[in-house]
């Protein structure tokens, strides 16, 4: 069929993701544009009074931000030469800014009109040219060096005036008046003005949209070098698939399927499916029946277990059916020249001016490419695996999404793509990718790289699980993560906890997050829904166990700050009567491959006497609050201090908290050795610290 290589449309962000020079933006002094005197209600919205007019104020955003542009683009003009790039957003005009720095004339001429905290103020001349540009400093009066901490120092004259430019607010106000026969005016961002260095972070100018982290400004101006507010501008391009050459190599470490799929494969049978959920999310305007309605949208990922179970054996002769049902892609091509061959998918895929929907998103006609079309826009699907091998000459290839699709109902529910992660409501995909308007599934990682597997992706799949009993569902359900977000919105795991109330988890003393409200700390609740823990105006309360080696309480409680935005929808009671000698806990694992919630049994109190008998730092006490387990290696054993062990006999329906994971041993010969705190020992402690919230059964 038509090679997608032919079609007209891919998504795209606009020129905006071509590459620039450093030397893109014209570097002069500005010159100030004429502007008339006749006073205007700011954009036709709100009447300030004053002399400002619409050029005025657009006057006042356009030297800010190309004084912005002169330090992004390492303008060369300045007179302590070339500075250090930066990445600044674009600053906009506020109605309701100039609304709050409105002034009345000073009584007399000599009376003080100077800056101050919050407010820019400045005195000229009437002219009929924008004051804003003449009370800009020239730029070959500046000196920009460089700082401690990468900042920058200015000086030289109106180096005021350049702190109220580069200061990091996206807003500005002005309010204009005839006083005393000159124009006074006073600007304001809404933020304090710094009164001394730094003047700026350095950094890297914006090149591309992807370079423009902050999701309130995904555009990046090119010319400018800044990122901007608005709707990312996509239009519908021609894609050209690279060529792939049929490579076998393993899906993982620990999966090779024995397909010929490659790296290269897999990752463009991705790329293509998330570029036909872009054409819709986008509107692209190529599709036989026009533009469609936009949709909500989740990014597919590959997924190796969906490659296993797609795996197949070739039919017993050439014409033997290999025909796609509800749940398996099949797909029959002829092999290529391996020099020129190109993606399977790609090649299979239909043109979009081939492609025709009704009114009711249902495809119209059974061209050869809708049962790929119904399997790529599958809206519960979010991973996909395929199979590929030779087959009577032929490639033949399975895929699966693990869902099950049919191309005879509705593609998709219509809705609005996402702009900023606050538009993407499914639990685990909180992460908007602002280049294809779709869902992104975020990705938690750990700091030690031999556990290369996604944390949340695992806890998800329990809470989530249609094959696990309920009670070890919930139990996933109120195991929580706490975790610190990278640049590239993943979050590195710090420790683990459990739920136990609306408000409140436990987690341990021991655990390697950050206690002293120094970093920004998430909490990611069953794998699929995170929010902040610890950030700008939410702080939560901890409470400390008192040290003692004889009633070990190794314990944090934590709750949750009275402005955090969520409360656990699911959490464990506390077991008030502690578990027999020997009896199973319910926890978590790590291995190489991945996370599991699986029984084990804790050791006697004799052999934790032996276990941490070398360790320097720890005495185990028989008979005491705490208890010993052993994980199968040591592999993640340190970052699952905090982490919940229950019982295994059921109460209501549910498991109830019977310890928490604490430290590990330090002993090389048992470092896969690990302390219990038992909860039940310390219940009246618990509740008098949630003061009567945390009770046990």
């Amino acid at each position: 069929m038509t090679d997608l290589s032919c079609t007209v449309a891919v998504l795209i962000v606009l020129a905006y993701l071509s590459t620039v020079a450093d030397s893109a933006y014209v570097c002069d002094d500005p010159k100030s544009p004429g502007v008339n005197g006749i006073p205007e209600i700011c954009f036709k919205k709100v009447k300030t009074g004053g002399l400002m007019n619409d050029r005025h104020r657009q006057s006042a955003v356009d030297v800010v931000n190309l004084f912005r542009a002169l330090i992004a683009n390492q303008c060369d003009k300045f007179k302590s030469g070339k500075p250090k790039s930066a990445n600044f957003r674009k600053i906009r005009y506020s109605c309701d800014l100039e609304q709050r720095v409105k002034f009345k004339c000073p009584a007399n001429a000599n009376d003080d009109f100077k800056t101050s905290k919050t407010v820019f103020r400045s005195i000229d001349i009437k002219y009929a040219t924008s004051i804003f540009y003449r009370s800009a400093p020239r730029i070959r009066q500046i000196e920009i060096k460089q700082g401690v901490n990468g900042n920058q120092m200015v000086s030289g004259p109106l180096s005021e005036t350049m702190r109220f430019y580069l200061n990091d607010a996206v807003e500005i106000g002005c309010y204009l008046e005839n006083c005393h026969d000159k124009l006074y005016f006073a600007c304001t961002t809404g933020t304090e003005i710094p009164t001394s260095d730094p003047l700026y972070k350095a950094g890297t100018r914006c090149r591309s949209n992807k370079d423009c982290k902050d999701t309130g400004y995904p555009i990046c101006d090119m010319e400018f070098g800044l990122c901007q507010q608005g709707d990312l501008p996509y239009i519908c391009r021609s894609p050209k698939s690279a060529t792939v050459r049929l490579t076998p190599e393993a899906c993982s470490d620990n999966v090779d399927t024995g397909s010929l799929m490659s790296k290269e494969e897999r990752r463009f049978t991705v790329e293509a499916m998330n570029l036909f959920r872009g054409f819709i999310a986008n509107q692209c305007d190529a599709f036989k029946s026009g533009k469609p309605k936009s949709a909500n949208l989740r990014k597919i990922r590959y997924n190796c277990k969906l490659e296993e179970q797609a795996k197949f054996e070739c039919p017993t002769t050439p014409d033997a059916k290999f025909e796609t049902n509800d749940m398996f892609l099949r797909i029959i091509m002829d092999t290529m020249d391996e020099a020129k061959r190109t993606s399977i998918f790609y090649r299979r895929s239909p043109a979009l001016q081939d492609i025709e929907m009704n009114p009711n998103r249902v495809l119209i006609g059974n061209f050869k490419g809708n049962d790929l079309l119904s399997f790529t826009l599958n809206e519960e699907a979010t991973e996909v695996g395929c199979f590929l091998r030779l087959c009577h000459g032929k490639e033949y290839m399975a895929c699966t999404t693990g869902k099950r699709f049919d191309w005879t109902k509705p593609l998709y529910t219509p809705g609005n793509r996402c702009q900023k992660n606050a538009d993407c409501p499914v639990p685990g995909y909180p992460n908007c990718d602002t280049e294809y308007g779709l869902c992104n599934l975020f990705t938690c990682k750990f700091s030690d790289s031999s556990l290369t597997f996604d944390a949340c992706n695992d806890l998800r799949r329990c809470s989530e699980a249609t094959d696990k009993a309920e009670p070890e569902k919930h139990f996933c359900q109120s195991t929580v993560i706490i975790a610190e977000q990278n640049n590239d919105n993943t979050f590195t795991v710090k420790a683990f906890g459990a739920a136990i109330g609306e408000n409140h988890f436990l987690t341990s003393v021991s655990s390697e997050f950050d206690k002293n409200e120094t970093t920004d700390l998430y909490v990611i609740v069953g794998g699929g829904r995170v929010y902040p823990l610890r950030a700008a105006g939410v702080d939560p309360q901890m409470h400390y166990g008192d040290f003692d080696v004889n009633a070990w309480q190794d314990l944090v409680l934590v709750k949750l700050a009275a402005t955090s935005p969520f409360k656990f929808n699911q959490y464990l009671k506390i077991k008030e009567v502690g578990s027999g000698l020997q009896d199973k806990s319910l926890t978590v694992r790590l291995h190489p491959e991945g996370m599991d919630m699986i029984s084990i049994l804790l050791q006697p109190d004799d052999e934790c006497v032996k276990t941490f008998y070398q360790d320097p730092f720890t005495e185990y006490v028989k008979n005491s609050n705490m208890a010993c387990g052993l994980d199968e290696n040591n592999k993640g054993t340190k970052f699952l201090s905090g982490a919940p062990l229950a019982d295994v006999p059921l109460t209501d329906g549910q498991h109830t908290l019977y310890g928490i994971r604490s430290e590990q041993s330090s002993d090389p010969e048992h470092d896969n050795a690990f302390l219990v705190t038992k909860l039940a020992p310390n219940c009246d402690w618990l509740v008098s610290v949630s003061e009567g919230t945390v009770k046990c059964i």
